[in-house]
């Protein structure tokens, strides 16, 4: 199995935090292959087109906000930390996305995990 390219596992995370801090369940759809998957712990699994655009039309009522913390790669999957967060929200949390990233640079998997919610420290 050929690594994954870093240069390239970067370019996707900073391509999905901008869309999901914008909003654009267009442009995060886009980022997946036609049969990709998006794993979510409460919200289960959702295959293809349609479904991803779907779940993330729900996620985006939440307004979530992310900021690369970190990336990591293994074999062709990048392991992308965020720190994550709702508009209007005094809580952030640790949000690990694995990534499974196809040799055009096309997401075939996204397995969201999510750690804590912790209250902001206010200086």
């Amino acid at each position: 199995m050929t690594r994954l390219d870093t240069t390239i596992a970067r370019r996707v995370a900073e391509n999905y935090e901008s869309a999901v801090n914008d909003n654009d369940f267009a442009a995060v759809t886009a980022l997946f292959a036609p049969d990709g998957f998006v794993q979510h712990p409460a919200r289960g699994r959702h295959e293809g087109t349609e479904e991803i655009l779907a779940f993330y039309q729900t996620q985006f009522e939440r307004q979530p906000r992310l900021r690369l913390l970190n990336i990591g790669v293994a074999a062709d999957v990048c392991y992308a930390e965020f720190e994550g967060s709702r508009a209007g929200s005094d809580e952030v949390g640790l949000v690990v996305d694995i990534f499974g990233i196809g040799e055009g640079g096309e997401l075939r998997s996204n397995v969201i995990c999510l750690g804590p919610r912790l209250p902001f420290q206010r200086a």
